[in-house]
């Protein structure tokens, strides 16, 4: 279920028309109103949410990452579990990784309404901690030196500690991730690291871009998303948290992915 309407510029709206092939994109509609795009094509359309719904760009990034294996996994990748009991290793592109995964709820970051949640929805082993913040993230009140992310209002992915590839910022984070789910396509950032075994989490921002359960407690999805993370660079926003440029910048990313991998 997501959580409200999430108001966003209109220049989003005009790069990512250019990138899909022009005016066939249709426009978003207001804040408040049901959030269903006003009218659809061959290349998709755009949400209130930033979402990319359907349309030829997300079969092409399907198409690139469909498998993953052989010289495609990167040197240091190993077996990831996933919640079903099966395994994914990480593969590469020209300018990103990626892996296709299930999705589990991190609501780790500053505390919100959704995070860590309560009753029946709450988060049994919230972190008040994001590994990664951006410059004007709030300070975490119960240890005001550290400043974190915060799930509910910041798209972001995990991604294991030991994931080691050039232009991949461990120490930093930041990196542009495009996920996919259900034709859709949502752009989220590398906010928070996760254990070296498993893989597969994000944020309730991105969960509810998507249409994923968003709970902390029972949401999530149990397959079918793909993670490409964008490296190098230029692949990293200056803010982590605003919005309108995290989805402007991926969408360039995506259409020099797609230019350099034929």
């Amino acid at each position: 279920m997501r959580m409200g309407n999430i108001s966003r510029s209109s220049y989003f709206v005009t790069v990512v028309s250019a990138m899909l092939g022009g005016a066939c994109v249709s426009a978003v509609p207001p804040a408040g109103s049901s959030g269903t795009p006003s009218r659809s094509s061959a290349s998709g359309t755009v949400d209130d949410a930033g979402t990319i719904v359907g349309g030829t760009l997300i079969a092409q990034l399907l198409n690139l990452t469909k498998t993953c294996a052989g010289s495609a996994i990167i040197p240091n990748s190993h077996a990831y579990l996933l919640d079903n009991g099966t395994a994914t290793s990480i593969c590469a592109l020209t300018g990103a990784i990626y892996f296709t995964a299930d999705m589990d709820i991190d609501c780790d970051g500053i505390m919100t309404t959704h995070c860590p949640g309560t009753g029946a929805d709450k988060d049994c082993c919230w972190q008040n901690q994001t590994s990664f913040h951006g410059p004007n993230s709030a300070y975490d009140t119960e240890n005001p030196p550290l400043k974190s992310l915060a799930s509910e209002n910041t798209p972001y992915v995990v991604i294991p500690g030991d994931v080691v590839y050039p232009g991949l910022d461990q120490r930093n984070g930041g990196n542009i991730v495009a996920v996919i789910y259900n034709n859709q396509l949502e752009f989220a950032v590398f906010g928070d690291q996760g254990p070296n075994n498993v893989i597969g989490e994000a944020s309730v921002r991105t969960a509810n871009g998507l249409g994923i359960p968003a709970s902390p407690a029972s949401g999530g999805i149990g397959g079918g998303v793909t993670y490409i993370a964008f490296v190098g660079t230029g692949s990293q926003p200056s803010d982590m948290e605003n919005l309108t440029e995290i989805q402007t910048l991926g969408a360039k990313l995506v259409q020099r992915l797609i230019a350099n991998n034929p």
